[in-house]
Order: C-alpha cells, then structure tokens, then sequence
C-alpha cells in the first residue's frame, strides 16, 4: 500500500512515528511523510535544513516532503502559537498541491500537540477520498486548559470545535490511552470508530553501553531514578517533598534525569531548602537510557491530579516497565490503572508526597529477590500489552480494513 503519514513532528525530530514510519515502510509499503522542518525541542531549525530549501528528503526508503515553518524557538506561548499556524497554513498552500496526483491508499495523521495538525489530513481525505486514520496522543483543548496554556472559554471551544471536526473525518480514531474515549465521543468521535493503539519504547532494541559523559554515581546508594521531561504535567514537586520525608534514611538518592521548563525553579527549590538526597542530572539521548536504568534500583513516576492528565498513559510508562526496574509513583487514572495491573511496584494518588515517601520506604526494605521480582512483573505486562510487534499487528489490520 502507499501509505502518507501528515506530521508536523518527523525524522530528525525524535518520536515514536519515525519508528512507525520506518517499520511499515520495512514491512513493504510504500510510505511518503508531509511534515515541516526539524526544529523540536531546540526551538531552531535543524543544522542542514532551511526554510528556503530541502524540501525533498529521504530517510531510508521513505519519501519526505518537507514545508516551511515557523521555528519553536524560546517555546513561549506566541512562538508556539505562530509554529503551530504556520505548519497548517504552510502545509495547506505548499504541502498539498504536491500530494494531489500521487495513488494513496491511506492516509494516517500524528495527534500530538498541537492536534490541529490533522487539519490538512482532513483536505486532502477530502479531496482523495481516502482512509483516514488518527493517532491521538495528547487531548485537545482539555490539556491546553490543564496547563493553563490557554485560558480564553471562547478560543478553548474554538479549538473543541476544529478537533470535533477532524474527528467527524476520520475512518478509524487510535487513542493512546483507554481513557481518551469519553472526550473523543464527547467532541464528536464515533466510538465505533475508536480503538487503543498503545505507544510502545525502542528501549529493547537499544544497545547497552557506558557514554563517555556517564557520572560517577553512588554505588552504596538505593538509587530512584526519574527520567523525561521536566515540565508542570509531571508533578514533580511531590517527588521532592517525598525526597525531604526520607532524608533519615540516608542509603537513597533520587536522581532527576532531563530537561523541561520547570528544571530551574526545581533546582532552586532544591538548594533553598537544603534537600541532599536529590540529583539533577543533563537530559541524554534515547540511546544511552539502558545505561541510566541499569544504574538504578528503581524508577520514580508522578504527574498532576488533573482530570485531562488521569486519562493518558505517558511514554515513560512503556519504558519504565520495558526497562524491568520496579517503580514507585503519585498519578491518577490510567497511568496508575497500567501499573497496579502490572504489579510492578508501589503506586499512591497524584500529589501524596506522604504516600510517595513510604512507598519509597517499603520499597527499600524489600529483599534484592522482591525487587527484581516486581521488575520482572513490569517486563512481563510490557511484553504482554505494549510490545511493538502486538501493536503493528493491529495497526497493519486497521489499515488494511479500511482499505476494502
């Protein structure tokens, strides 16, 4: 079949499509991305890439037609807004006059944020009468309203009205998360038309090494180790009033891994109240994660008590259980659901620091063979519900339905 993939986000941008792109493409369809230049998360188009050139790229066998955009740059509100804009409008004018003549069989739109980049996936269904499939990731306007990144009533029902009405297009929903049902039957999706395709984590695939750059890390210390974005969805001012509750017990370290726009004030927060047994360590690449895991005894997860973020199961869920490392957690909903199903840890409600903390302690008190026995429990689950070969199955069985 040839498939198009319309993605603001694509290689050399790192997210899970490039690998769904690349897998399908290896199974023997013919696969063409429209997407616009790199510039995520740097906020600055890509070392070889332009604006005013490289429109036509490659990447292994998969035809890229690449528009221009406005660059992210500082990830302020505005800059956002005008990088959001600009891929739509870019990718309406320059984007599907290219597209029109060419046999597609189906069409499949990436729904991260923003999700109005389904909208000229939308015109071209339009226009090709072909399948249209969406893989929602993040819930719009819901999560804009969370993260109080847009707090106008009358631009949030705007924005409802755009994604109600790319889903009233579509022949087939994917949510990410159980939990996306209800707000995409409430914003107009069938839900006849909705089915769970789960992200899943390259981690099995990446080979162990030690980077260069690796700190020297305690060894004598019980290490929790939080790696990902550093931002307001993750909570992450619970795991450091945890962290001051077990400061008696001095064999643990809790080690926050990555970058995001909360890392400063955390860091402040940190040294203003004297919390010695959190460590900040540089966000490092997808590749040198089996590394940071392996030094760990366990992962640390927590996130907002927001309705809108109960719903979704974070790509940190998929490595933290791929990564066969117990875990402890505060979140809510399907993160928390995911976890306690798979029996991989010590889980408590979203913003308990106090439940956090003796999890934490319990944790630490088990016994080598209990630990690595939860671990294990977690590796399982992922194989069982998450592994990227059971999701492409159902993904290669949608496309093909849809194309009858």
């Amino acid at each position: 079949m040839h498939l198009l993939i319309v993605s603001q986000f694509f290689y050399p941008e790192r997210f899970i499509l490039n690998d769904l792109a690349n897998t399908l493409s290896k199974q023997g369809h013919r696969v063409t991305v429209l997407t616009g230049q790199p510039n995520y998360p740097d906020g600055q188009i890509f070392d070889g890439y332009s604006n005013s050139s490289r429109w036509k790229d490659r990447y292994g066998d998969i035809t890229i037609l690449r528009v221009p955009v406005y660059p992210r740059k500082d990830g302020k509100a505005i800059h956002l807004a005008l990088n959001y804009l600009s891929f739509i409008l870019s990718a309406t004018v320059f984007g599907l006059p290219r597209l029109l003549f060419l046999k597609l069989d189906s069409i499949i739109a990436w729904g991260t944020s923003p999700a109005l980049q389904a909208l000229p996936a939308v015109i071209l269904k339009i226009f090709k009468r072909k399948p249209l499939h969406f893989w929602v990731q993040d819930l719009w306007p819901e999560t804009l309203k969370s993260l109080d990144v847009i707090k106008s009533p009358f631009l949030l029902r705007l924005i409802g009205f755009f994604v109600g009405l790319i889903y009233k297009f579509c022949d087939a929903i994917w949510v990410q998360s159980p939990g996306f049902e209800e707000s995409v039957v409430k914003h107009g999706g069938h839900k006849d038309k909705i089915h769970w395709i789960p992200n899943w984590t390259n981690l099995l695939e990446q080979k162990l090494f030690t980077p260069d750059s690796a700190p020297q890390l305690d060894p004598q210390k019980f290490k929790i180790l939080f790696a990902g974005n550093i931002g307001k969805a993750q909570d992450l001012d619970t795991l450091l009033e945890a962290a001051k509750i077990v400061q008696s017990e001095d064999q643990i370290q809790i080690l926050l891994l990555g970058e995001g726009s909360e890392k400063s004030r955390l860091q402040k927060k940190v040294k203003s109240e004297n919390i010695k047994n959190v460590v900040f360590l540089p966000g490092r690449p997808s590749n040198e994660m089996p590394y940071y895991y392996q030094q760990a005894q366990a992962l640390a997860i927590t996130l907002m008590d927001d309705p809108a973020i109960a719903r979704v199961i974070p790509s940190k869920v998929q490595s933290y259980l791929a990564s066969a490392k117990p875990i402890v957690g505060a979140v809510n909903g399907q993160a928390q659901e995911t976890l306690l199903k798979a029996e991989a840890g010590f889980v408590g409600p979203a913003k308990d620091a106090e439940i956090l903390a003796k999890n934490i302690k319990k944790m630490i008190h088990k016994s080598d063979e209990e630990v690595k026995q939860l671990g294990q429990n977690g590796f399982v689950y992922y194989t069982n519900h998450f592994s990227k070969e059971k999701v492409l199955l159902r993904i290669n069985k949608l496309i093909h339905r849809s194309d009858m």
